[in-house]
């Protein structure tokens, strides 16, 4: 894997956009360097996409439950062998939490200040290489 970013900048969440961007942010630091974000457009449920991973950001008070997921794995391309990652600003239900393991999905959530905090096995390995909670530079639109 290339090395880390290694000055953390905080960035404020306060729009599904932003939160899009910062999800994008956090897999281009933890080694999905092209992972790129395009809020606005059809995303076919799909927020983020890099070669090898693709990530689905959820903006919402409500609790992520199995049928998000399950969409979620519905809108992998056919073949793909990319790592999902699902990003939300609440909390996961404990059958998203089962399904996810079934799926190896890794699940975090995200504070109004950018930081990421992993849910499951999946995501805490990924987040592990990661030094620091905080979030990495500043996101590139």
């Amino acid at each position: 894997m290339p090395p880390r970013a290694v000055t953390p900048q905080p960035t404020q969440i306060s729009s599904w956009q932003q939160a899009e961007f910062n999800a994008a942010r956090w897999m281009r630091h933890w080694g999905y360097t092209d992972a790129t974000a395009r809020p606005g457009g059809p995303d076919s449920g799909i927020d983020v996409r890099a070669t090898d991973a693709l990530g689905q950001v959820k903006y919402q008070a409500a609790q992520v439950g199995r049928p998000e997921l399950q969409r979620f794995v519905g809108a992998r391309p056919y073949g793909s062998t990319a790592q999902l990652i699902f990003f939300t600003g609440s909390d996961y239900a404990p059958t998203a939490v089962s399904y996810a393991q079934e799926w190896s999905i890794a699940l975090f959530k995200y504070h109004l200040n950018g930081a990421m905090t992993p849910v499951n096995d999946t995501a805490r390995r990924i987040h592990r290489s990661s030094a620091s909670t905080a979030p990495p530079h500043p996101p590139c639109p």
